[in-house]
């Protein structure tokens, strides 16, 4: 978990960097990271953009201003890249009509 983690937190952390519109931070340990967003409706585009494109996220009990990302362990880094490229798809989607 902590070998998948350290390949994708930093790929998630890149989308902060870029997007600091949409993004608050990305948290984390291992494979049990939390996207917060600006606002929970940001967070809600989020999770339903990728509920769209075959990625399970969660929300939190009271909000969709952070989504949850749990992978299994045994996910693959080619099922780890295709969450980063839906994620960016969603992002940019997002983020145009800002």
């Amino acid at each position: 978990a902590a070998e998948k983690g350290d390949y994708l937190m930093p790929r998630l952390q890149n989308f902060v960097v870029q997007y600091p519109d949409i993004f608050e931070r990305v948290t984390g340990k291992g494979l049990l990271i939390g996207m917060h967003f600006k606002n929970p409706e940001t967070g809600y585009k989020v999770a339903s953009g990728l509920f769209k494109r075959g990625v399970l996220v969660a929300g939190t009990l009271t909000s969709a201003q952070t989504i949850r990302v749990e992978p299994p362990l045994v996910v693959t880094y080619e099922q780890m890249d295709a969450l980063l490229d839906r994620l960016g798809d969603v992002v940019q989607e997002i983020y145009k009509v800002m």
